[in-house]
């Protein structure tokens, strides 16, 4: 060790050494390797370890339930990076992972598992490929599905992925309502998704939108708000062109979250006019009620700015 005194050095070293050692089928040489002082020196030995062991799961498992509650983070977060992607499903319904829970119990924390999960998850994608990326989103969209981990995590994996378009980044998280979240990951979920709509919108508008109402998505008027925003700001002919072409296709609630939009982005620029009429393109009674009022309030308030104005 004395030839590497850089912490960062040191790391990188035990790190290659314990994996080497494990894929040689040395786990007991490579244990004996783990810094036995805290720090982050033993943190990585542990990691490393977990993740690299050649034991059977069964008797690595039992490994990590003798070890420490204090050295239970980067154990179990080594332990699940050590299971590949094709059975980290499997592993997380197994019962080895159920036994574990009931063994520890409230000698663990709370959310080690969930993390440790999502961890393997992330380290997955990190180092996908194109083809890898698609297994490791949908494997993370059905983790969350059956409430194995949160939502948020997946608009996580989403939001770091590299490989994958805009376009199928969007089959990922059309199905998760942000308001399935805690409200302390809701903002990031939501900047998130508006986030990948304005990179859709500006890839294809008519796209965007023939993707956002593909089905019948949670939050879709938000959705929808974002993206006609976004590609009435870059070409306002082409949203309108969009909607004219394609309003006899839509459902009348469909119709009434474009025209609402649009109806609301005419009055901000103060061209009342074409908001009213874009207005009576609401399909829903009250929601046109609605507009029509706000409109005239808006109009009238205009007018008195600009004669205040001058």
């Amino acid at each position: 060790m004395a030839s590497h005194p850089d912490i960062s050095e040191r790391l990188d070293f035990i790190k290659k050494l314990i994996t080497e050692l494990c894929s040689e089928g040395r786990d007991d040489e490579a244990y004996a390797l783990i810094d036995r002082n805290s720090g982050h020196l033993r943190e990585i030995g542990l990691f490393s370890f977990y993740s690299s062991a050649s034991l059977d799961k069964n008797r690595l498992m039992a490994m990590v339930e003798r070890e420490s509650f204090d050295d239970l983070l980067p154990v179990f977060h080594g332990y699940m990076r050590g299971i590949g992607i094709d059975q980290l499903k499997a592993e997380a319904a197994s019962s080895r992972l159920a036994d574990f829970r009931r063994e520890k119990g409230s000698d663990m924390p709370s959310d080690l598992i969930e993390s440790a999960i999502g961890g393997a998850l992330q380290g997955s994608l990190f180092e996908a490929g194109r083809p890898e990326s698609v297994k490791v989103l949908a494997l993370a969209s059905d983790l969350a599905e059956k409430g194995t981990i949160k939502a948020y995590k997946v608009y996580e994996l989403v939001r770091n992925d590299k490989n994958l378009n805009p376009f199928e980044k969007w089959d990922f998280l059309k199905q998760i309502d942000p308001k399935d979240a805690d409200q302390s990951e809701r903002d990031y979920i939501i900047k998130t998704r508006e986030k990948l709509i304005d990179s859709m919108t500006r890839a294809d508008g008519s796209k965007a939108m023939g993707d956002i109402f593909s089905n019948n998505v949670p939050g879709q008027a938000s959705d929808v708000n974002t993206a006609v925003r976004i590609w009435n700001s870059l070409d306002s002919g082409g949203v309108a062109d969009w909607y004219q072409q394609n309003q006899a296709t839509l459902s009348p609630e469909r119709r009434t979250m474009v025209a609402t939009t649009l109806s609301t982005i005419a009055a901000e620029s103060g061209e009342f006019e074409s908001a009213r009429q874009w207005a009576n393109q609401i399909q829903d009674p009250a929601k046109k009620s609605e507009a029509m009022k706000m409109l005239d309030e808006k109009s009238v308030n205009y007018q008195k700015w600009l004669e205040n104005k001058h």
